[in-house]
């Protein structure tokens, strides 16, 4: 079994006359209030998983464009 740690979603690239690179938002386990990010099985036609984040203060959030999923071991 292994255990969500981060996620990497939102992500974009972009470009102007003065530079160009990436962006994406970033939900981490122990930052910013977050206490778990758990993965479920979409329903239907479309992505293959979604992602809960849930926060300190009850509010979770659905993520349904990740880009990277960061997990580790759980014994």
């Amino acid at each position: 079994m292994k255990k969500i740690t981060k996620i990497w979603y939102n992500f974009a690239q972009y470009k102007d006359s003065h530079e160009e690179g990436e962006t994406y938002e970033v939900h981490a386990v122990g930052i910013n209030g977050v206490t778990e990010i758990e993965e479920h099985p979409c329903y239907g036609d479309g992505d293959k998983y979604f992602y809960y984040v849930r926060f300190e203060n009850g509010n979770e959030e659905k993520i349904f464009n990740p880009n990277r999923v960061f997990f580790e071991p759980v014994n």
